[in-house]
Protein backbone atom coordinates (compact mmCIF):
# COMPACT_ATOMS: atom_id res chain seq x y z
CA UNK A 1 0.00 0.00 0.00
CA UNK A 2 1.11 3.65 -0.39
CA UNK A 3 1.50 5.87 2.06
CA UNK A 4 2.01 9.53 2.10
CA UNK A 5 5.01 10.88 4.65
CA UNK A 6 3.63 13.53 6.55
CA UNK A 7 6.64 13.51 9.45
CA UNK A 8 10.29 12.66 8.27
CA UNK A 9 10.49 8.40 8.78
CA UNK A 10 13.22 6.30 8.01
CA UNK A 11 12.77 3.83 5.30
CA UNK A 12 15.02 1.97 3.50
CA UNK A 13 17.83 3.12 5.36
CA UNK A 14 17.32 6.57 4.42
CA UNK A 15 15.25 9.53 6.17
CA UNK A 16 12.46 10.62 4.00
CA UNK A 17 11.13 14.27 4.95
CA UNK A 18 7.88 14.17 1.93
CA UNK A 19 6.83 12.48 -0.46
CA UNK A 20 5.17 8.88 -1.04
CA UNK A 21 6.68 5.33 -0.22
CA UNK A 22 5.11 2.06 -0.27
CA UNK A 23 4.87 -0.39 2.44
CA UNK A 24 3.41 -3.67 3.15
CA UNK A 25 1.02 -4.53 6.29
CA UNK A 26 2.98 -4.84 9.40
CA UNK A 27 2.54 -3.69 12.96
CA UNK A 28 5.28 -0.61 12.81
CA UNK A 29 3.95 1.07 9.41
CA UNK A 30 0.21 1.34 11.54
CA UNK A 31 1.82 2.69 14.56
CA UNK A 32 3.34 5.31 12.45
CA UNK A 33 -0.48 5.83 10.72
CA UNK A 34 -1.18 6.31 13.97
CA UNK A 35 1.02 8.75 15.46
CA UNK A 36 0.63 10.95 11.90
CA UNK A 37 4.10 9.97 10.18
CA UNK A 38 2.30 8.12 7.23
CA UNK A 39 -1.22 8.81 5.70
CA UNK A 40 -2.71 6.36 3.71
CA UNK A 41 -3.49 7.04 0.07
CA UNK A 42 -6.93 5.80 -0.83
CA UNK A 43 -7.32 4.57 -4.42
CA UNK A 44 -10.34 6.34 -5.57
CA UNK A 45 -12.09 3.82 -8.41
CA UNK A 46 -13.58 6.87 -10.03
CA UNK A 47 -10.40 8.66 -10.79
CA UNK A 48 -9.34 9.94 -14.11
CA UNK A 49 -6.14 7.78 -13.51
CA UNK A 50 -8.29 4.81 -13.66
CA UNK A 51 -10.84 5.72 -16.34
CA UNK A 52 -9.58 3.51 -19.66
CA UNK A 53 -11.43 4.91 -23.30
CA UNK A 54 -11.24 2.28 -26.06
CA UNK A 55 -8.45 4.42 -27.68
CA UNK A 56 -6.20 4.33 -24.66
CA UNK A 57 -6.76 0.31 -24.92
CA UNK A 58 -5.73 0.60 -28.87
CA UNK A 59 -2.48 1.66 -28.07
CA UNK A 60 -1.30 -0.82 -25.65
CA UNK A 61 -0.04 -3.94 -26.95
CA UNK A 62 -1.03 -7.47 -26.15
CA UNK A 63 1.05 -8.10 -23.20
CA UNK A 64 0.27 -4.72 -21.92
CA UNK A 65 -3.67 -5.56 -22.22
CA UNK A 66 -3.35 -8.90 -20.68
CA UNK A 67 -2.10 -7.28 -17.32
CA UNK A 68 -4.29 -4.58 -17.81
CA UNK A 69 -7.15 -7.27 -18.01
CA UNK A 70 -5.87 -8.89 -15.19
CA UNK A 71 -5.76 -6.45 -12.70
CA UNK A 72 -9.54 -5.41 -14.15
CA UNK A 73 -9.79 -8.97 -13.23
CA UNK A 74 -11.79 -10.25 -16.42
CA UNK A 75 -10.99 -13.56 -17.51
CA UNK A 76 -9.01 -14.17 -21.03
CA UNK A 77 -8.63 -17.25 -23.21
CA UNK A 78 -4.92 -18.14 -24.64
CA UNK A 79 -6.32 -17.46 -28.09
CA UNK A 80 -7.85 -13.95 -27.95
CA UNK A 81 -7.20 -11.59 -29.89
CA UNK A 82 -5.94 -7.82 -29.32
CA UNK A 83 -9.88 -6.99 -30.19
CA UNK A 84 -11.28 -9.83 -28.47
CA UNK A 85 -9.35 -8.55 -25.23
CA UNK A 86 -10.37 -4.85 -25.75
CA UNK A 87 -13.61 -5.76 -25.99
CA UNK A 88 -13.73 -7.25 -22.43
CA UNK A 89 -11.92 -4.50 -21.30
CA UNK A 90 -14.17 -1.94 -22.31
CA UNK A 91 -17.12 -3.90 -20.98
CA UNK A 92 -15.67 -3.65 -17.33
CA UNK A 93 -14.63 -0.31 -17.43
Amino acid sequence: MKYKVLKPVTYKGKVVNEGIIELDKNEVRDTLVKRGVLEEIKKNENSDENKLTVEQLEENTVPELKEIAEKKKVELKAKDTKEEIIKKISEVI
